[in-house]
Order: C-alpha cells, then structure tokens, then sequence
C-alpha cells in the first residue's frame, strides 16, 4: 500500500527528508506541473535547492482522458506509447488531440514560468518530482 500524506506539502516534506543526501550536490528540483509543483517546490526549499517547473502534457482520447497514448513536451516533441495507441482507436484523432494538448502546455508554461528561461541543468544533479495521483 503506497504512503498517504496529509498533503502535497507533507509528501514534499518528507520526500525532501528523505533527499538530504543529495544536499551536497547542490541540486536543482523540477516539478511537474500542476501537482509535482507544490511537492517539488517543497523539496527544493527543504534541500535550498533551485526550483523550476517542468510542462508536459498527455495525449488523451476525449473519451477517457486519463488513458494517456502519448505526451507533448514545450517545444512541441511528442512522444507516443505504441502499446496505449493499440488499445485506443484514435488514429484520426491524434493529430488534433496532439495540437489541442501543445495549446494547453504553451498556457501552461506561459503561466507557470512567464518571461523565465528554462534553467541550465549542465552538468546538474536534477530531482524530478511528481505527485504520483495523475
């Protein structure tokens, strides 16, 4: 059975506990938004970490949007599950749902990260963190 938390900032809280390790690194902390974001944010105050979001988003059919067959990524790489597109007839739908989800990230990161550029992580130690409940 998979630990429960109070909240994001507790599962932050205790994630970051158990990273102190990775301190002296001095890593930088991604969050997936929208859920990763509180979580990873409270790992990198816990660590006095950098913290920068990361957007990506499913590819989903209408019909089940939590049956992802793919990911869309900012700069418009779209990554697809050969496995998931075999259990979904959305082949001429893949084009449009594919576009509507590149619409969605660039929102996204326009309202998560503005004007910021995305962060240097050369040669960095990168904790990449998610909620886990998507």
């Amino acid at each position: 059975m998979p630990p429960s938390f109070r909240d994001r900032r507790d599962a932050g809280l205790r994630l970051g506990t158990a990273l102190l390790r990775f301190r002296a690194e001095e890593p930088i902390v991604l969050g997936i938004a929208r859920g990763g974001a509180e979580v990873g944010a409270t790992v990198a105050e816990s660590l006095g970490a950098p913290f920068d979001i990361v957007v990506v988003r499913k590819i989903a059919p209408p019909e089940d949007r939590e049956f992802g067959v793919g990911a869309i990524e900012p700069d418009g790489s779209r990554y697809l599950d050969p496995d998931a597109l075999g259990h979904r007839d959305v082949d001429e739908d893949l084009d449009r749902l594919s576009e509507e989800a590149e619409k969605e990230v660039a929102r996204r990161l326009a309202e998560y990260r503005g004007d910021r550029p995305e962060p240097d992580l050369s040669g960095r130690t990168v904790i990449l963190v998610d909620d886990g409940l998507a």
